[in-house]
Order: structure tokens, then C-alpha cells, then sequence
């Protein structure tokens, strides 16, 4: 049966006819899980880095979106449901291409992922996402490209508005300073009391061209997406908060960030945290720290960085399994020299109505870390990866 008009009805059973269901849980994502080589286990079947969003002008209408796997590489997936989660419908975002392009009508992208989600006060719903094109070492394709770009979407997320709305481009070849792009969240203004109601924000890490440094970039739009107002870095200066840089930049440059979360106060504050880590410490001592920075006037401009906690990010891969150099995992030694578990951290937020700002957040090595049972204890980075060992 339809659903709000012409809208069909999400699957009982699975959008691909794959039913797959765990006791009492529901799966979101409905399409049937692919099959790979042991060589690319994981890349075909994988779907994660997930977020979910609730109709505020309907409770029983849900929005998921996860880095979704269906066609092979990662793109935008978007899950639906009007029965408060009992049944979902399942698709990707439409990114294959955005118009115009660099230096021509179009620019085709090869990948996508890093989606948020979120509904406006009239219920209109927006899907954020990181398109990109993989380069070296994975692919022998020439372009380094990536963008931001958002959807919007009439029918809860059954369907989408294509092509999207570019909020920032950029080659990635150095000519704009950029390198890529990275882990775009947003947040709209539902708050009926706030001046900036329905603004929509959103924010990102920006890498420069060599990596040493990913200011926090931001942008906001009052016209539901058509139109887009870049604010610039906004992760601010702070020579008590960020005393180590490694790109060059003015001693107390905070640059060296990710996960940035933006989120409102029902006033119409607004409020962007953020992992930083302008504070790692030398010998043992690795601790990562979670920043948060405010705008009074709809993101326009941003106070200073403002401390909220220490944490102990994920520890190196390469120190501990001898494999996937760059990233963070959970180390199983002494069982195994791999690890299954590939993770991360970074902060979730939300503001009340009587100026309380609360922040959640993991912290995974610390002083209680046991290693006489194979778990870790700080210590210092790697030099050859800049992670945590």
C-alpha cells in the first residue's frame, strides 16, 4: 500500500527480497548483503558509520542513513520508515554525478559516504553527503576529487532531488589549497522559538593539500539548500588549548581536528564539537581532546574554542597487528596479530532550553588499561603514522 501520496510502502521482507530478521530487531538497511573474494572482504558487504533522524512534525517517520556497500563501493544509502521503525524501505542517494562540472557540464563521481540526516519543521527531509573519486594507492584513476553536497527529499527519503546541491567542490589537486574534503555532519534549526528556524548547518574537516593540517569548515543555508553561505574555518586559535601544530601555521592554530558535530539550542545558539588533537603531549603521554565553539548570530561567526574534555583515541594498527598503516583499530593481542574491529570516536551533542549543553563521548586507553591481560596502555605516537600506540 502507498504512503503519503504516491510514495511506495517500505518492505516487510526486504527491498531485494531478503528477509533478515534478529529476534526482535529490525534490520534498517534492506538490501541483500553481497558476496566477495577474501581479498576485498568487507568492502561489498560492509554498511556503517550510521545516523538517524525523526520527523519532527510526525514522530512515526524515520530517516537513516549509513555508508552504504550495495553497488560494490561505498555511496550515501538512505533508509525510510512510516511506522516508527517497524518496516523500512532502502535505497542510495543519487550521486553519480553533479552538474556542473570542474571543466565541464558534469563531474562523475566514483564513491560517496559519510551521510547525515535530518528534517526540517515542516518535514521536509536532507541527506549530507561526501562524494569523492579514490586516487593512489587504491586506484589508478587520475582525480583526487571531493565534494559536499546535500539532498532533499519531499517523501521522508523515498526519493531525492537530483542533482544535488553542491555545498562545497574542490579538485583536489592543490590549486584551492585543498586536499580533501571530510566527514560532513549537519544539523537543521527546528526550534519554533529560535530567529534562524529551518537554517540548516553544516560543518567538515578540511584537509590541506600535504595533510598536515584539517581546520573545521562550515557552511549554513536559509533557503533549504539551494543557496549556501561559507562561514571559512571556524576551529579558532587557542595557544593554552592547541600548543603543538604540525602544519606550519601560528603557534595555538587549532588545526588538526574531525567529527565535527553541529547541533542548536531551542534559543537558536548554535554549537559545533569537535575532536581535537593540537594537544598531543610528548613521551607516553597521547591524550586527544573534544573542543567546542558557538555562534549567537545563525553561523555567521564563532567564538573561541572552548575545552571539553581529554580522551584516548583508538591505538595505531600498524604498532600492534603489523597491518592497515593509518588506521585505528581494537588490538587483540595476545590471541591475534589482526584485529576485526576497525573504530573510531568522536562526540555527540545536545543543547537545552535552560543553557545546559550536554556532550557524550568514548575514551578508550587509559590509566586502567591492564597489560599484563593484552590490553594497552599510552604510549606516545608513531611517528611513522601520527596515531596513538
Amino acid at each position: 500500500a502507498a504512503r503519503g501520496g504516491s510514495v511506495p510502502g517500505p518492505s516487510v521482507s526486504g527491498t531485494g527480497g531478503c528477509n533478515d530478521v534478529d529476534g526482535g530487531n529490525v534490520r534498517v538497511n534492506q538490501e541483500c548483503t553481497n558476496q566477495s573474494p577474501a581479498a576485498l572482504l568487507g568492502r561489498a558487504q560492509a554498511q556503517n558509520e550510521t545516523a538517524i533522524a525523526v520527523n519532527p512534525r510526525n514522530p512515526r517517520q524515520l530517516l537513516a542513513g549509513q555508508n552504504d556497500y550495495r553497488h560494490g563501493d561505498g555511496g550515501c544509502g538512505a533508509d525510510w520508515s512510516f511506522d516508527g521503525g517497524r518496516h523500512w524501505g532502502s535505497g542510495l542517494a543519487p550521486h553519480g554525478f553533479t552538474a556542473p562540472g570542474f571543466t565541464g557540464a558534469r563531474h562523475y563521481w566514483n564513491a560517496a559516504g559519510d551521510p547525515s540526516v535530518a528534517f526540517d519543521s515542516s518535514g521536509e527531509a536532507y541527506l549530507f553527503c561526501l562524494v569523492f573519486d579514490r586516487a593512489a594507492p587504491t586506484s589508478d584513476a587520475e582525480s583526487t576529487a571531493s565534494g559536499l553536497v546535500l539532498f532533499r527529499s519531499p517523501n521522508g527519503g523515498a526519493s531525492w532531488n537530483f542533482p544535488a546541491s553542491p555545498v562545497k567542490l574542490t579538485t583536489g589537486d592543490g590549486s584551492d589549497g585543498i586536499g580533501l574534503l571530510d566527514k560532513p555532519y549537519m544539523a537543521v534549526d527546528t526550534s519554533k522559538a529560535s530567529r534562524f528556524r529551518d537554517r540548516i548547518y553544516v560543518a567538515w574537516a578540511e584537509y590541506n593539500v600535504d595533510f598536515t593540517a584539517d581546520p573545521i569548515g562550515f557552511a549554513w543555508s536559509e533557503d533549504h539548500g539551494a543557496t549556501w553561505n561559507l562561514t571559512g574555518a571556524i576551529s579558532g586559535t587557542s595557544p593554552e588549548l592547541c600548543p603543538v601544530n604540525f602544519s606550519g601555521a601560528p603557534a595555538g592554530t587549532c588545526d588538526a581536528n574531525q567529527f565535527p558535530q553541529p547541533f542548536t539550542a531551542p534559543n537558536g545558539d548554535l554549537y559545533v564539537v569537535f575532536q581535537n588533537f593540537n594537544n598531543a603531549a610528548a613521551g607516553d603521554d597521547n591524550r586527544s581532546q573534544i573542543l567546542i565553539v558557538k555562534s549567537t548570530n545563525g553561523g555567521a561567526s564563532f567564538g573561541p574554542p572552548v575545552k571539553v574534555s581529554d580522551f584516548y583515541d583508538l591505538p595505531d594498527c600498524l604498532t600492534y597487528t603489523g597491518h592497515d598503516p593509518g588506521r585505528s583499530c581494537v588490538p587483540t593481542a595476545p590471541l591475534s596479530d589482526r584485529s576485526i574491529f576497525r573504530a573510531t570516536n568522536y562526540p555527540s551533542a545536545a543543547a537545552t532550553s535552560d543553557r545546559r549543553v550536554v556532550v557524550t563521548l568514548a575514551s578508550y586507553l587509559n590509566r586502567h588499561s591492564n597489560p599484563t591481560r593484552g590490553n594497552c596502555t599510552p604510549a606516545g605516537f608513531n611517528p611513522d603514522t601520527g596515531l596513538p600506540r
